[in-house]
């Protein structure tokens, strides 16, 4: 998990330099309710760089499972923006155009993930650490 937080927030870091074209939103639904209000949300984006078409469903690296997972926040977030934009600013990678992201730089997904990676590494940390 840590490996895994830092690559997303080095990716995501990374994007805020991509350049950026307009892109189509083609939809934003709901996946799936799940533990405590968290949902998961599918998102897809159509875009075109140099003449060639793309479809994109990353809304930022940070965040897991290609979805979009969080609770009344993030939900609040999604409502607001993306359904009521059909236009997006989508950045992507200019060596790989296929790679795209909405959402670049670093957020509070990115401490979140950080946070539940310290949650697990802790306790082993002590238990690697303690003359038993």
């Amino acid at each position: 998990m840590l490996v895994y937080s830092v690559f997303v927030l080095i990716k995501d870091l990374e994007a805020r330099r991509w350049p950026t074209v307009d892109g189509q939103m083609k939809h934003v639904k709901r996946r799936s309710g799940g533990y405590r209000g968290i949902a998961m949300w599918d998102i897809s984006y159509d875009y075109e760089v140099a003449g060639q078409e793309y479809t994109g469903n990353r809304y930022s690296f940070g965040y897991l499972a290609g979805g979009i997972a969080g609770g009344g926040e993030v939900y609040a977030k999604i409502k607001r923006e993306l359904p009521q934009k059909p236009s997006v600013k989508v950045y992507y990678n200019p060596s790989n155009p296929r790679e795209s992201v909405l959402v670049p730089g670093a957020t509070w997904i990115h401490l979140i993930n950080f946070l539940v990676a310290g949650v697990f590494l802790v306790p082993v940390a002590l238990i690697a650490t303690s003359h038993i």
